[in-house]
């Protein structure tokens, strides 16, 4: 029996086709069988069949013969149908553009969401007052240059500046969009974050539909390089709303962005982190030139060479530059901070002096800050919230050793930082490699549950009850399941980045960071079932496999580049791995040919130790990773190795 081209997904009524469903058509073929039974395909002469089931629902494709129809034993009834090929067509249902905008992007970078506040926060009131004066006359005065570059040495307060205007700004209605940049949010969050924020105001509804009506003609676009965003979401949608739509208030509106030097590269773009950094500020500084783009924006970040080399030149006359230095009495600021820190812990022990700690010992702390208020802050958590009596903690502060010079500019603040790495008692409970590798790719931007698990037994778990840790990081709380770790200030990083900075005993290279987490990498591709009791529930499993799987890339790249021979374990090591059930994890978890990539990486590493023959490790890696390509339908690696071709 033969007739037309043959769709035995869409010709059945009641098919629910989805999102993603794949729709298989049997072209050039023909039939034989009573056809009320189920329904076998075979494509031209190749000894597989495959069932289509269950038509009138969600219909399953399943392999039943992988070694030929000859041994399949079909039932009463089959039906089997020949074609020359079969096509594959995805369904594409309908793209909401504001949904496919909302999951793109990370909120918690955003001003007003929960995640951001608890890490960040505003100037102490009654400190920078100059400064916060002298931005908020510029976000007001029409006439003022519609572009702002604050910047200042690292723990000069910045970021809490940026905090206190966009507050400022909030509460007058004039702050469009607020972003506080993060070395754990990739950079191409910028630009949608921004967009979806300004798109809540209902000021801003004509740009609302333009934005959102080309979303939906190219949801592509939240994946684009950040000048092509800034196109697609600011630039051609403000240039196609014509001038009678325009709100003239949109012109008071202000977009704070807050810490571009810690905008992370795009490792897809190519670029070094300087790059990136200037090629955000051109966007925004030549922006702020096009008659379409409305907005003020105000930017903040360290003084980094591109970029004062772009606004010298391009923004001179055009932009208004405030550098953070001693004109705005950062000591003054700093001593009244001190003093009010002081006299909200003098009402917690009455029995202390009311004069406490003395005139002295304030401004000696104000000296040792050298007008850095990240020292101020970690000095006064410290001082409060130590396992000690304040006066103790106090002295134990002034007895550290402070020469700042010109050279060592953060010299009092990185003897702090070694205190509290040490542990209050001097017993190092609190492992700096630890907190150098959550601060760094790729666990940086991972769920702090996932990091527990994966660094065990060297997690959170042995450090938890060390009341110092809690004054360098965020710790989410234990049922916040998604929520990274996160180092309230970047200067931790520069500190345990920075050899001559570090102390010796806490400094790591990144090679010894590198060989730590493969250590653990390792662990758990040998061991992972020693990990079932670590989870209570199926979720909890899959989030961390979900983890798992996304730093696979990382680590296999390191391998390659770790040794000489381009072979980092053992042969024994790869031999105890559990192939099969890694391969399951990559196949299921990675999506869009990030499992053939790392597939592919994971094969070259195995086999570049072998000469004439494979290695047994080579063939265990090999085996699996031929049973897995079966089983998904995947090109294995390899397939130009001879010694391989037995498998």
């Amino acid at each position: 029996m033969s007739g037309p081209a043959t769709d035995y997904f869409t010709n059945s009524e009641g098919v629910n086709l989805e999102h993603g469903m794949k729709v298989v058509m049997a072209r050039n073929s023909h039939h034989h069988g009573p056809e009320d039974g189920p329904v076998y395909m075979q494509i031209a002469d190749k000894p597989t069949l495959i069932q289509v089931t269950d038509l009138n629902n969600n219909p399953t494709v399943i392999d039943l013969a992988a070694e030929g129809i000859s041994n399949a034993q079909l039932p009463p009834g089959a039906t089997i149908v020949k074609a020359e090929a079969l096509i594959e067509n995805e369904v594409q249902a309908p793209v909401n553009p504001l949904k496919r905008l909302q999951e793109s992007i990370v909120f918690s970078a955003l001003f007003g969401f929960s995640a951001l506040h608890a890490t960040v926060e505003p100037c102490h009131p009654k400190t920078r007052v100059e400064v916060q004066s002298i931005i908020m006359s510029w976000a007001t005065n029409p006439y003022s240059k519609r572009f702002l570059w604050l910047s200042g040495p690292a723990a000069s307060g910045k970021t809490a500046i940026s905090m206190s205007i966009a507050e400022a700004l909030s509460k007058q209605h004039l702050l469009g969009a607020g972003y506080f940049c993060s070395p754990h949010i990739r950079s191409s969050n910028l630009i949608p974050a921004l967009a979806h924020q300004l798109i809540q105001d209902p000021r801003l509804g004509p740009l609302r539909h333009e934005l959102l009506g080309s979303l939906e003609k190219n949801p592509n676009a939240v994946t684009d390089g950040i000048e092509v965003q800034f196109e697609k979401f600011f630039l051609d949608p403000l240039r196609r709303i014509s001038e009678g739509y325009r709100n003239p208030e949109w012109r008071r509106l202000v977009l704070v962005i807050d810490g571009i030097d810690e905008c992370p590269p795009e490792v897809s773009a190519g670029f070094h982190v300087p790059s990136i950094q200037k090629m955000v500020v051109n966007a925004f500084y030549a922006a702020t030139e096009d008659p379409a783009f409305p907005f003020r924006v105000l930017m903040s970040g360290r003084p980094v060479v591109p970029v004062q080399s772009y606004l010298a030149k391009a923004g001179e006359g055009k932009a208004l530059d405030i550098f953070l230095d001693e004109k705005f009495h950062p000591e003054a600021d700093i001593e009244f901070y001190i003093r009010t820190k002081c006299a909200e812990l003098l009402a917690n022990f009455p029995e202390y002096p009311r004069d406490w700690p003395g005139e002295e010992k304030i401004l000696t702390l104000v000296r040792k800050a050298s007008g850095l208020f990240a020292y101020a802050v970690l000095a006064m958590w410290f001082i409060t919230h130590g396992k000690r009596l304040p006066t103790a903690q106090l002295d134990c502060i002034l007895g550290l050793p402070d020469v700042t010079t010109e050279e060592k500019p953060f010299a009092a603040l990185d003897a702090l930082y070694a205190k509290i790495l040490s542990g209050e008692d001097g017993d190092a409970v609190l492992p700096a490699m630890w907190v150098a590798v959550i601060a760094s790719e790729p666990l940086q931007s991972l769920p702090a549950q996932f990091v527990d698990r994966f660094l065990e037994p060297e997690g959170l778990g042995a450090v938890r009850i060390y009341p110092g840790l809690a004054s360098l990081l965020r710790i989410p709380k234990s049922e916040d399941k998604t929520i990274p770790y996160k180092l309230y200030h970047q200067t931790v990083k520069d500190y345990l980045d920075d050899p001559n900075r570090c102390d010796p005993s806490f400094y790591t290279t990144p090679t010894q960071r590198k060989e730590y987490l493969l250590q653990r990498y390792l662990f758990v591709l040998k061991d992972h079932e020693a990990r079932q009791g670590l989870w209570t529930n199926d979720q909890e499993r899959d989030q961390f496999l979900d983890s798992f799987a996304s730093t696979v890339p990382h680590f296999e790249t390191w391998i390659s580049e770790l040794s000489s021979d381009k072979v980092y374990f053992k042969p024994e090591d790869y031999l105890a791995c559990d192939v099969d059930w890694f391969m399951r994890v990559l196949f299921e978890r990675l999506k869009g040919g990030a499992e053939a990539e790392a597939t592919q990486a994971i094969y070259d590493n195995v086999h570049r130790d072998c000469q004439g023959l494979c290695t047994p490790a080579c063939r265990h890696w090999r085996s699996a990773i031929t049973r897995a390509r079966r089983e998904y339908s995947y090109e294995a690696p390899g397939n130009d190795c001879n010694c391989c071709t037995a498998l």
